[in-house]
């Protein structure tokens, strides 16, 4: 019985934290306005046996340093002004708009880390009240994806 309350508490604090990232992820914080800095362009190179490697694209301005698209590399410039959407809780860039071109990006990782993953722990999580039996690692697994996105976030 004890044991039922103490998951049942997990449960609850988990789904609290991922609703609470999807918050974050949903409401509109902070829009301000600020010009391109630095536009950085990496090689990200893989030491593994099939030698993968791409690249990597951050732009910077005044306040703050995001990973951006290629297609978004390619369209800024250094002075250009753009309009960054922050978000309320975790001050993640959750969009940002090139004003002179009227493009706007979520970028993809954000996307993954404040809708995707929990969408996935809130389902997990869900079902685990009626099967946890059934789905104890998958469960499991969800929960330590969900920790490490919240220290993504917290970084």
């Amino acid at each position: 019985m004890k044991t039922e309350k103490i998951k049942n508490a997990i449960r609850l604090l988990f789904s609290i934290l991922a609703i609470t990232i999807l918050i974050d992820y949903s409401v509109s914080g902070n829009e301000t306005t600020e010009l391109v800095k630095g536009l950085n362009k990496s090689f990200e190179n893989y030491n593994n046996a099939a030698g993968n490697s791409h690249y990597s694209y951050k732009l910077e301005t005044k306040n703050f340093n995001f990973n951006i698209s290629n297609d978004y590399y390619n369209l800024a410039t250094l002075g250009d002004e753009i309009r960054i959407k922050e978000s309320p809780i975790f001050k993640e860039v959750n969009a940002s708009t090139i004003v002179k071109e009227n493009y706007t990006e979520t970028y993809s990782l954000r996307r993954i880390t404040g809708l995707f993953i929990p969408l996935v722990v809130l389902t997990v999580l869900f079902f685990s009240f009626k099967a946890l039996d059934k789905i104890k690692i998958l469960a499991f697994v969800t929960l330590i994806v969900s920790i490490a996105d919240v220290i993504y976030l917290m970084l």
